[in-house]
């Protein structure tokens, strides 16, 4: 049975109780008919559109700090979180006292780091190969994971970088195409054999907005699945997860002999109900165990 992480992004500040009280629901409800292993919290930050054709519909808001939630989390509904942190922005320094205070006063031993969103900049904090062996050194016992990217070029080069600056997991961007994620893992193969965990992230769609921004995010989406999608939205919500599943089966077929093990991220972002997360994420795992007993 692979293991299944629920991504879920602070509330804004501007939601307040109300706003942290509704998360906090919908966490539960899925978790309640779905075996999660932890929650997975993004850290937010104002960034540019990945894709020059996207336009993001609504403004950029602050949110509450993800170890805060990570504790509302735990206290709330009993399950650990994974919290990520974008190291870059953070000095070296800085950057010690925040994984202490992370393991030893909020109690969190998984975290994801990320890098900046441009490579020409000059950040304060260290890249993300570098906070990998701080941390190592610092906290051992710390289970550390980065993020990756398949649609970008020569990501099996920088997976392979991260892998030896002793990472224990990876998650990935939101995944729609198959054929770009098993390119990617064929190139990070190519070299010999990796035992590493995935966590594929996957993301139902909502509405047509949902896809737009998506799309902003970076999200690859091929034209032919694009008008797919779109051509009755009264059936986008079950049209994508029937691509998602698709994937997750070409997925399991392809990697059967491969020492990497695929685990899952499920990203409700946008208007996506917590019933239909809870059907899909047991789609996903009813398929796993389908692809085990052949």
């Amino acid at each position: 049975m692979p293991q299944l992480l629920l991504e879920m992004v602070p509330p804004t500040r501007n939601e307040g109780v109300a706003g942290l009280e509704q998360k906090l629901a919908y966490i539960q409800e899925v978790a309640s008919a779905s075996p999660l292993e932890a929650v997975n919290i993004p850290e937010i930050h104002p960034e540019s559109s990945h894709d020059k054709g996207a336009v993001r519909q609504n403004r950029f808001e602050d949110r509450m700090e993800p170890r805060q939630f990570a504790r509302h989390i735990r206290e709330t509904c009993g399950l650990e979180c994974i919290v990520n942190h974008v190291v870059v922005h953070t000095p070296e320094l800085q950057f010690k006292d925040w994984l202490r205070q992370t393991r030893e006063e909020f109690g969190i031993g998984q975290v994801v780091f990320v890098g900046g969103e441009h490579h020409d900049v000059s950040y304060p904090g260290p890249d993300v190969c570098k906070a990998n062996q701080i941390a190592r050194e610092l906290l051992p016992e710390l289970r550390i994971g980065n993020i990756c990217i398949p649609s970008r070029k020569d990501e099996a080069r920088r997976v392979k970088q991260k892998c030896h600056s002793d990472v224990d997991f990876f998650t990935t961007q939101i995944i729609y195409e198959f054929e770009g994620l098993w390119a990617f893992f064929e190139n990070l193969q190519s070299a010999g054999s990796i035992s590493q965990t995935f966590y594929i992230s996957f993301c139902p769609l909502s509405s047509e907005r949902n896809l737009e921004f998506l799309r902003w995010l970076g999200v690859v989406f091929s034209p032919q699945l694009s008008e797919r999608l779109q051509a009755d939205t009264g059936k986008m919500q079950q049209r994508s997860c029937e691509q998602i599943l698709a994937i997750w089966q070409q997925l399991k077929g392809h990697l059967e002999q491969s020492e990497l093990d695929l685990c899952i991220n499920l990203c409700p972002i946008g208007k996506v109900s917590s019933a239909l997360c809870r059907q899909l994420a047991f789609q996903l795992l009813k398929e796993y165990e389908a692809s085990d007993s052949v």
